[in-house]
């Protein structure tokens, strides 16, 4: 089971499964419970299965095909190249309607096939920048490193990492 479906599985989960020889047929899994490491290489977890096989379909080494039955969650999508992930919190820049640039502190609650899956901090219609966040980034650095040099009184720890101020990209320019 791929890693980035994990935060799916409650106690409660139910799962079926298929096998190509019988493709029309499902078996319930009875029990499971996930291994406790992930495979390096594929990035997936291995779940133990117990399933009723009382007419003995399913053979030692056959292939099969996990289905997890879920209630379905609606979240908002972004393109995970759009976060900026710190390693304390994860933040977008967003543009307002004025145009300036705004950042503002997310949760991932997911992240599979470039598109994260936002749990809070975003609203359906906000615009989130995508690309060009290195030039955004740059030109904060500079702001912030322009601030420090007018206030020397002002030490770097004293000074936030990122503020959600919305900064001007075109003042100046």
């Amino acid at each position: 089971m791929p890693e980035s479906i994990a935060y799916l599985l409650k106690d409660t989960s139910q799962f079926e499964i298929s096998v190509p020889a019988y493709p029309d047929k499902t078996f319930h899994v009875e029990k499971w419970n996930i291994l406790p490491s992930v495979d390096q290489t594929t990035r997936t977890l291995q779940v133990r299965l117990q399933v009723s096989n009382k007419d003995e379909f399913l053979k030692p080494g056959m292939n099969a095909y996990l289905k997890l039955n879920t209630k379905s969650q609606e979240m908002l999508l972004i393109p995970s190249q759009a976060v900026i992930d710190t390693g304390k919190e994860q933040r977008v820049i967003t543009v307002d309607d004025e145009g300036k640039f705004v950042p503002k502190q997310i949760h991932v609650l997911h992240e599979s096939q470039q598109q994260s899956g936002i749990g809070s901090g975003l609203n359906e219609g906000d615009t989130v920048v995508v690309s060009g966040l290195f030039l955004i980034d740059s030109e904060a650095n500079i702001t912030g490193a322009l601030e420090r040099m007018r206030h020397p009184e002002k030490t770097e720890s004293s000074m936030p990492a990122m503020s959600d101020q919305p900064v001007n990209m075109h003042s100046g320019h």
